[in-house]
């Protein structure tokens, strides 16, 4: 089944709106993840928008234990189909209890361009989501952001280490990076 949505996207992306919507309610959460995420090509689809609109807006039923991907899959969907309605969806999920929501926010607010939640979520408590968050940041404002990166080296989580520190390289402010990046160094010897 999965195999079947991902051919009809790769022949006509205009085929694939109706089998998507049939596909996300399959009992196999991951052929159902599939489908909600070829929903991001249906743009001109009201069928699909409404679907991933309702699916965003369930987000009490997604701070359930384990059912966070429905939502997550279909904020970033809805942030490629419909970049409005994405955009004022997000601001619950900057503040969701579940890491994951947070992470997709990242994720969502990256392709919608929107610095401001991402300036948040570059502060979050899970490293995973700071991650994502510096990684959309690095690509969105480049070296504007690089109080963002230097805060990042004093986390323990390699990840945001890694990312924050790969942000700073050739920053126009070298003095404020350097103590920090090694800083960080001498911490992971």
């Amino acid at each position: 089944r999965i195999e079947a949505l991902r051919t009809l996207r790769t022949r006509n992306a205009r085929e694939v709106g109706e089998p998507a919507l049939a596909a996300v309610c399959d009992p196999d959460i991951t052929v159902s993840m599939v489908a909600i995420d070829q929903l991001a090509g249906c743009g001109e689809s009201p069928a699909a928008a409404t679907f991933l609109q309702r699916a965003v807006s369930d987000l009490a039923d997604a701070e359930a234990p384990r059912n966070w991907h429905r939502s997550a899959h279909a904020l970033l969907a809805l942030a490629a189909a419909a970049p409005e309605p994405a955009a004022a969806a997000l601001a619950p999920f900057l503040t969701a209890k579940t890491w994951q929501l947070r992470m997709y926010a990242a994720r969502a607010a990256a392709a919608l361009r929107l610095r401001l939640p991402l300036e948040q979520l570059a502060r979050d408590t899970d490293d995973n989501v700071v991650e994502a968050a510096l990684a959309a940041l690095s690509t969105l404002a480049g070296h504007d952001a690089d109080r963002f990166f230097i805060e990042a080296l004093g986390r323990d989580g390699y990840q945001v280490i890694r990312v924050a520190a790969r942000a700073l390289a050739a920053s126009p402010a070298p003095d404020a990076a350097i103590p920090a990046l090694r800083s960080a160094l001498l911490k992971a010897e």
